[in-house]
This record gives C-alpha cells, sequence and structure tokens, in this order.
C-alpha cells in the first residue's frame, strides 16, 4: 500500500448492529450513524473483553442528511468533509512534510521512524550529519546492535554498512522498519534532527556489505551458552589512531549484567567497532569482557584472511602468557572464574612484519598497558617480565613502590590520594612512564 494513504473496510451488513438496510457491499464508515438517523454508540471494553459499562457516541464533522451517502453507489467524495472526512481525506496533497524535533548535544538519545515506511539511514545521516553520528543502535530487548554507515572518507569504504548482528542475521541494516525505535549519538553543539521526504523509502532492499573489502575487519565473537557478543577491529591507513568518534562506535552496555559483551578498548574507551590504523608498525588492543556470568567461555575470531600478510596477528593471553598465531588458530575456550568483568587479560597484537630498515630499529610502541577502576591501577607488560614499579607525584614524592616483580601483570589500591601521578614501569628490556589521573 502506499505510505500516506488510507483505506476503507467493506463488511456485509449485520442484524446485531442494526444495518439490515444496507446492502451487501456497503461502506464500513467510521464514526458510524444508525438507520433511524442517531449516532451509533461504542462500548468501552477491558483487555479481557469485557465491558466497563461506558458507551459513547462519537461525533465528528457535519451531520449528513442525504441518506444516499449509506447506499453502496453514492458518490463518497461529496462527503469528504463530513463525520467520515478522516476517512475521506481530501486526496489532492497527500505528501509527507519535513519536520524537525529537538536534541540534546552530546548524548546517546533515543529516536523513532515517523513514517508509514522505511527509513533510509544513509539519507538520514546526510540531512542531518553535523548533528549526528554516522551509525546508529537497536535494542533488541536483551543488548544493543550497531549499523554502520559510510563515514565519507574514500580510505573507509570498508565500514560502510557494518553491524555487530550475529550469525545470518541481517534485521540491522540501512532501512530502519516503519515506526521503529532507534539510539543516536549526538555531536557537540546539536540542536535539532530533520525527517525529510527523500528519507521516506517505499520499499527495503538491505544495501548489506558484500563479501568483498577494501579494508582489513576483525570480527571478535563471544559466545556463552545461548548468549552471543560481537566486536569489530577494521584496519584503516587513514585511520587517525586512538579514539575518534566520527571514526569509532562506542560500546553501548546492556543494562543485564548476566549478558557476556565483548569489546575493545582505546584511550579507557569500552569500543564496539574500532578503526586502527594499519600502517602502525606495531600495536597492541586491550579485549575487554563485560559480565557478571561464570563458567565456560567460547571466542573465535575471524577474517585473518582479509589481512595483508605483511601483518603478524596474534592474540595474547596475559593469565598464561602465551601467544596464539590467529593465522593458524582462531578458536579459543576459557573459563570465567570470577564476577568480575574481564578486562586486561586479552590483546590483539599486530605487527607490521614489512617495515623499512629504519622502522626496523627499536620500537616506540608501548608495550605497557594501564587500567585505572575505581582507584584500582592494574599493570599489563606485553612482551617482558615487570621488575620494578613506582607511583609518585610531580614532585617526585613516592606513593607506592614495588621490586622485583617478576610478573608479566601486577594491580595494586594506593592509599587514598587522588591528583595526576606518574607511574613508572621496569621490565627487563625496558622503563616507561605513564600519566595517571586518581
Amino acid at each position: 500500500m502506499t505510505p500516506g494513504l488510507g483505506f476503507a473496510l467493506w463488511v456485509n451488513g449485520s442484524p446485531a448492529y442494526d444495518e439490515t438496510s444496507f446492502p451487501t457491499g456497503t461502506p464500513y464508515v467510521f464514526p458510524r450513524k444508525n438507520s433511524n438517523g442517531s449516532d451509533a454508540e461504542y462500548k468501552y471494553h477491558t483487555s479481557d473483553g469485557s465491558w466497563t459499562g461506558q458507551k459513547v457516541a462519537l461525533e465528528r464533522g457535519n451531520d449528513i442528511n442525504n441518506e444516499p451517502a449509506w447506499t453502496a453507489n453514492a458518490n463518497l467524495n461529496n462527503y469528504k468533509d463530513s463525520r467520515y472526512r478522516f476517512i475521506f481525506e481530501n486526496n489532492q496533497d497527500i505528501s509527507i512534510k519535513t519536520f524537525s524535533t529537538s536534541i540534546k548535544d552530546e548524548k546517546t538519545m533515543i529516536v523513532g521512524n515517523p513514517f508509514m515506511s522505511h527509513l533510509d539511514f544513509g539519507q538520514f545521516y546526510l540531512d542531518n550529519q553535523t548533528a549526528i553520528y554516522n551509525y546508529y543502535r537497536i535494542w533488541n530487548g536483551t543488548q544493543f546492535y550497531t549499523f554502520r554507515g559510510d563515514v565519507g572518507n574514500s580510505g573507509f569504504e570498508g565500514l560502510d554498512g557494518l553491524t555487530t548482528l550475529t550469525g545470518n542475521d541481517e534485521s540491522v541494516n540501512q532501512y530502519i522498519a516503519p515506526l521503529q525505535a532507534f539510539f543516536i549519538d549526538t555531536k557537540p553543539n546539536a540542536v535539532t534532527i530533520k525527517f525529510t521526504p527523500e528519507s521516506s523509502v517505499m520499499h527495503k532492499e538491505s544495501k548489506l556489505r558484500s563479501g568483498q573489502s577494501e579494508n582489513a575487519i576483525l570480527r571478535l565473537h563471544l559466545k556463552s551458552g545461548n548468549n552471543t557478543s560481537q566486536a569489530i577491529v577494521a584496519l584503516i591507513p587513514e585511520a587517525s589512531g586512538g579514539y575518534n568518534p566520527e571514526e569509532d562506535v562506542v560500546k553501548l552496555f546492556s543494562p543485564y549484567k548476566n549478558i557476556p559483551e565483548i569489546y575493545t578498548v582505546a584511550e579507557q574507551q569500552a569500543i564496539e567497532i574500532n578503526t586502527v590504523n594499519a600502517s602502525d608498525e606495531k600495536q597492541w588492543i586491550p579485549i575487554g569482557i563485560r559480565t557478571s556470568y561464570t563458567g565456560d567461555m567460547e571466542l573465535n575470531i575471524s577474517g585473518t584472511e582479509s589481512i595483508s600478510n605483511s601483518i603478524d596477528i596474534f592474540l595474547k593471553d596475559i593469565s598464561k602468557a602465551t601467544e596464539y598465531n590467529l593465522r593458524d588458530i582462531r578458536s579459543f575456550n576459557f573459563e570465567k572464574t570470577t564476577e568480575n568483568d574481564l578486562e586486561g587479560r586479552f590483546y590483539l597484537s599486530l605487527k607490521n612484519n614489512s617495515t623499512t630498515s629504519i622502522n626496523n630499529q627499536a620500537s616506540q610502541t608501548k608495550a605497557i598497558d594501564i587500567f585505572v577502576r575505581e582507584g584500582k591501577i592494574t599493570i599489563n607488560s606485553l612482551e617482558d617480565r615487570i621488575t620494578n614499579i613506582r607511583l609518585f607525584d610531580i614532585s617526585g614524592k613516592i606513593y607506592y613502590q614495588l621490586k622485583n616483580s617478576g610478573k608479566y601483570t601486577e594491580s595494586f589500591v594506593p592509599t587514598t590520594i587522588s591528583g595526576i601521578f606518574i607511574l613508572q614501569v621496569e621490565t627487563e628490556n625496558q622503563t616507561e612512564n605513564h600519566k595517571i589521573i586518581l
């Protein structure tokens, strides 16, 4: 049916409703008029079907005194301005108008497709690109899933149409269903968004990504029982590195802590779709798992075949001090033994093995990762064993010190202090200083 047009339901007459004088095929209009000219009354019923005892006659528009309006051959257009006009509307202008709605800037907001047709998110973004980022999320009742549009850069084509839906589900795509609610992230200084006729489409031809892509895409798939979750790492030569809201999608977590959800970390942000610079010589990408669930889990990493052979890809398990070559092994089973979130155990290691002789000099890439959560400091050495740790302020006063650790990971909770501090970590082969805020 065409969006914006109504329809009439044709029914046979029924003695129970005082319609015996109306021939079969009479248009069923609403509000109705009895055959004696009085207004039909309508009863209110509860959800179980019982009558509440209330009834009312609905009136709208002018009375029709010309009974031929009730015949099957009546010219209904003559009565479009009568009490029945909301069915027989003036059909001279049924066009969809552009309308706007107010939003708050730098927020995650729920909005809805207002059309009785699909909303083309690509056009919706073009209409609002100064106000929103080029992705949206859908809530399925247990967790959020993301659709990523084209970021508008010729080097980012591989991100167009990415979705974190698992399996063969294609319900989250460029076309948002009629009246469907969805979540957007707004940009700084955003005031309004608008819905235009151009964004309302009559059909739904999903523009899903093909199996081929100019960019390398890694998919991190977490499975626990019947629950699944997915995060994406995209290797883009033009990516800015770190966290960039124009390129990356922050993870929006389910309120249900028992649902296992996987993500990566960039600049202390939990990221669902993470773009990393493929030209970096070496980088470590932390993997996080948020859930109170304890028990067996399975981690699968796919897409390594789309990445150039000049890049070595490993999964490092800090707890076991073990690296796995993802060219050979892509599925891992492990047990989560505590209800705490799992962060700082697994890392993706990406190393460019085709660098020049100049780049083959000592790497400047940091090989020590620091997490600060609720006052607890966790240190992971991704290559060498930790030897010494010192925490001091900018005046040089030491607040914590550990010597001769010999481990790959250490954690501690400093005394009740706050401010900016320097965390110095020595390993078997190097020393790194990290600025942290407590």
